[in-house]
């Protein structure tokens, strides 16, 4: 729920990926998915940031590095201050 909750503060359009997703432009013409797996007793919780295949037309790997640890940043600070918006 703090994921779902600090993505849409976010402005992240719900996707149907793990358990649950978000959609996001980081930068015109390079969208990006945030997919969170809930876990279980097997699996501990985990979530990944995907970027479109044509990212790369667009951006080095550095670059999507920094992305992908950016938005991480946010969705953590807006989980942390719910009632900031």
């Amino acid at each position: 729920e703090a994921f779902q909750s600090a993505a849409e503060k976010l402005g992240g359009e719900r996707q149907e990926l793990g358990d649950r997703s978000y959609r996001f432009v980081a930068l015109p013409r390079v969208p990006l998915v945030v997919a969170y797996w809930i876990g279980d007793d097997d699996f501990p919780a985990s979530a990944q940031v995907l970027f479109d295949a044509s990212a790369g037309s667009y951006l080095t790997t550095d670059s999507f590095a920094i992305l992908g640890s950016t938005i991480a940043h946010r969705l953590i600070a807006a989980r942390s201050h719910p009632s900031e918006k």
